[in-house]
C-alpha cells in the first residue's frame, strides 16, 4: 500500500512539473529578440491546448485534471500581464481572455475522453480540432466585444454576419503558430512522458479492474 502511495505522489508530481515547465515556455516568445529569423514564428506559439489535453489525459483524479493545467494556464497569462508583455487594456480583452479558459476546460474534458485509449491519430485530431475550436472562440469574442474598442479602423468589424466572416478571414494568418505550436507541445508532453514511465515504472497507472 505505501509503494502504491508513493508511487501515486510520484506520479503527481512528475505531471505537475512537466505541466509547469511547458506553461513557462510561453516566455520563448517575449525573450527571444524580434529581429531573430524564428521570432515571427514563436508569436502565439502557445501549450494552452496541449496543456489541457496532457492534464485531462494523464492525471489520475478529474480535479487534478483540471485545475493544475489551468492554474498553470492562468499564471503565465497573469505573470505575462503583471509584466506588460501581454497587457489586459478593458474589461473587453479580460472577457475574451476568460473565453478561453472556459474552452480550456473543455478540452480537458476532451483530454479525459482519450484516457487511456491515446494514439498519434487520436492526439493529432484532438489538437487540430481544439485549437481550431480556441481559435474560433477567441475570435467571436474578439468581433463581439473588443473589435469596436481598437484604434485601428482596420481591425473594427461590423455586428453583422459579413463583419464576422470578414474577422474570421483576417485572423486565419494567426492560426498557423498556434497550431504548429499545440502539435509540437503535445508531442512533447505525451512522448516526454512515455519516455519518463519506461525510466521510472512507477509512473505507469494500474488499469482499474471492475468488479464482477
Amino acid at each position: 500500500m505505501d509503494n502504491v502511495k508513493s508511487n501515486t505522489v510520484l506520479r503527481f508530481a512528475v505531471l505537475t512539473l512537466m505541466v509547469a515547465a511547458v506553461a513557462a515556455l510561453r516566455w520563448l516568445a517575449y525573450l527571444v529578440p524580434s529581429d531573430w529569423a524564428i521570432a515571427p514564428y514563436l508569436h502565439n506559439f502557445a501549450p494552452i491546448t496541449a496543456l489541457a489535453l496532457f492534464g485531462g489525459a494523464k492525471f489520475t483524479r478529474w480535479y487534478e485534471a483540471l485545475v493544475v493545467p489551468l492554474v498553470a494556464a492562468i499564471a503565465s497569462d497573469a505573470t505575462l500581464h503583471v509584466l506588460g508583455f501581454a497587457r489586459l487594456e478593458n474589461v473587453a480583452e479580460i472577457i475574451q481572455q476568460l473565453s478561453t479558459y472556459v474552452f480550456f476546460v473543455a478540452v480537458v474534458g476532451i483530454g479525459r475522453l482519450l484516457r487511456g485509449r491515446e494514439n498519434v491519430l487520436r492526439m493529432v485530431l484532438a489538437t487540430i480540432g481544439s485549437t481550431i475550436g480556441f481559435w474560433i472562440v477567441s475570435n467571436f469574442t474578439y468581433w463581439l466585444l473588443v473589435s469596436e474598442t481598437v484604434a485601428e479602423p482596420q481591425f473594427n468589424y461590423p455586428k453583422t454576419l459579413e463583419g464576422l466572416m470578414a474577422c474570421y478571414v483576417a485572423a486565419l494568418p494567426f492560426l498557423r503558430n498556434p497550431m504548429i505550436g499545440d502539435l509540437c507541445y503535445v508531442g512533447v508532453l505525451f512522448g516526454g512522458y512515455a519516455l519518463a514511465t519506461r525510466l521510472l515504472p512507477g509512473l505507469r497507472e494500474k488499469p482499474v479492474v471492475a468488479m464482477a
